[in-house]
């Protein structure tokens, strides 16, 4: 296998992005290539650590000398998308490595394949198949639209399974072409050919233009083509600003009505009167398809009830270190969390909460006292201070640490944070670790940090005093009391810090 030249160590980083500015081989062994996209070739990777079981990673490797000026606008808004993220269906960054020669992005890996060469092995999905996948799908697209992002490249070839089972999770991968956007129109013709909509043809378009793809993708799941199909490029995309198709074909002979109505919705060149993500989320083919609902363990809620956020440096430790949980750590905490999102926001809101809890038989008799209860749980929980639940959040807080937090995963965590590679965490290194993270924190708060950690200006912290330090948070998930003393718990704390 060909693998990444190893280049000099760089002071400054050419693509003005906040990255590791070291050898990446140092870190990781290189094993296999995965796959191709926009800008560069993604590899799997195992994390060089001493220890038996080694974790392994997904790696894009960027060569700056093939990225013309504008390609390097593009590569930034990729790596600021990865950055920003939180969605259990959508690809998860973990670091980014540059050096002289390269941008290397280490993101999670999934085993299980893309979209496209399943449906080929697979042949057509069923239309419950199909309901369950698309509703994943529909729910990470509509939260990056909630984050003000247009994928513009919506496909089947950009969306992996997490591994090899039938029933594995899908996540949409390849940011390189998309776009934040503030209402503004884009003008850029990108994407893949017969994927476009007619407005980004023409060169004037909004978000829209994804629920369109989306729509050529569930034609394409169903049917096993797609909707706008020519051999030249001309043509398909004749075809596409007529916005003609059909439902014809022994394919579509046992399909439902609702389906093909969805379709129908989605793919309409007036986009004024296109189908809307939410629109599309309550259409009643996802109920028809068989789409289910599970139980929430009432674990998992008490977990969450129970929960009080950390400081913020153990908080950020935890944060890493749950973004590399595998997929069986987190199975049933991914089923809850999609539950409890009943709008498929990609967030969690008090009243959602309110309702599972209700669900769960875990509510009080008080209507004001549980919506305070409710709240309260958010505002203890939510790092960010959006007011929602993101999916790490939710993970963090309902997560048993002392059962999932390996001697892997705490030195990854801990690596994240020895930013300079020395072996040890210093007030310096945190400064970088949250720069890389996206967090603006000022020299004063970095020096709350360190006073919290027990560091001095001139201490530094080994691998195994963090690993004393981030096990103290199991401390945080061993009340004892009932769910419902809790809840009043919560909720006295919440009108104590509404006075302030």
């Amino acid at each position: 296998m060909v693998v990444p030249l190893q280049a000099p160590d760089i002071v400054k980083s050419a693509v003005e992005f906040p990255s590791l500015l070291k050898d990446i081989h140092k870190s990781y062994r290189f094993l296999r290539i995965l796959g191709h996209g926009h800008f560069g070739t993604v590899r799997e990777a195992a994390q060089l650590a001493p220890s038996s079981r080694r974790l392994k990673f997904a790696i894009k490797s960027i060569p700056k000398d093939k990225i013309h000026p504008k390609g390097l606008s593009f590569m930034r808004r990729e790596l600021e998308v990865l950055r920003m993220v939180d969605h259990p269906n959508v690809i998860k960054c973990h670091e980014i490595y540059e050096d002289q020669r390269y941008v290397h992005v280490v993101m999670e890996l999934c085993t299980g394949g893309d979209l496209f060469d399943r449906l080929i092995s697979h042949g057509q999905y069923t239309e419950q198949q199909t309901a369950q996948m698309m509703k994943k799908i529909v729910s990470a697209v509509s939260y990056l639209h909630s984050m003000n992002i247009c994928h513009r490249d919506i496909k089947a070839d950009n969306f992996l399974f997490e591994t090899g089972e039938d029933s594995a999770d899908i996540k949409i991968i390849d940011f390189g072409l998309a776009r934040k956007f503030a209402g503004e129109k884009m003008h850029t013709v990108v994407g893949t050919p017969y994927y476009m909509a007619p407005e980004v043809l023409r060169g004037n378009y909004g978000k829209e233009c994804d629920v369109w793809s989306l729509g050529v993708l569930l034609y394409l799941l169903l049917s096993g083509r797609p909707p706008f199909f020519a051999l030249f490029e001309e043509d398909i995309f004749k075809k596409i600003n007529s916005g003609k198709f059909n439902f014809k074909g022994e394919e579509w002979e046992d399909s439902s009505p609702q389906v093909q109505d969805l379709i129908r919705r989605m793919l309409v060149v007036d986009i004024s009167s296109r189908a809307t993500l939410d629109q599309i989320l309550a259409h009643e083919w996802f109920s028809v398809a068989g789409s289910t609902r599970t139980s929430i363990p009432k674990a998992i809620l008490d977990r969450l009830q129970n929960y009080r956020a950390p400081k913020k440096l153990k908080l950020e430790a935890m944060r890493v270190a749950v973004k590399l949980l595998s997929v069986e750590q987190i199975e049933d905490l991914r089923r809850a969390f999609e539950d409890i999102d009943t709008n498929h926001s990609g967030t969690i809101s008090a009243a959602e909460l309110g309702t599972a809890m209700q669900r769960a038989g875990l509510s009080m008799a008080q209507e004001e006292v549980e919506r305070k209860s409710y709240s309260g749980i958010i505002k203890s929980t939510d790092f960010l201070g959006s007011g929602q639940l993101n999916y790490t959040e939710f993970l963090m807080a309902t997560l048993d640490l002392k059962r999932v937090l390996t001697e892997e995963i705490m030195f990854t965590a801990f690596k994240h944070f020895d930013a300079e590679g020395t072996g040890y965490i210093t007030a310096n290194s945190l400064a970088q670790a949250f720069q890389q993270a996206g967090y603006d924190f000022n020299e004063q708060e970095i020096q709350e940090m360190v006073r919290e950690f027990g560091l001095r200006e001139d201490c530094k912290i080994d691998f195994d005093e963090f690993r004393t330090i981030l096990r103290k948070s199991y401390s945080v998930q061993t009340d004892t009391a009932s769910p419902q003393v809790r809840l009043r718990r919560v909720s006295k704390q919440t009108e104590m810090l509404s006075q302030y």
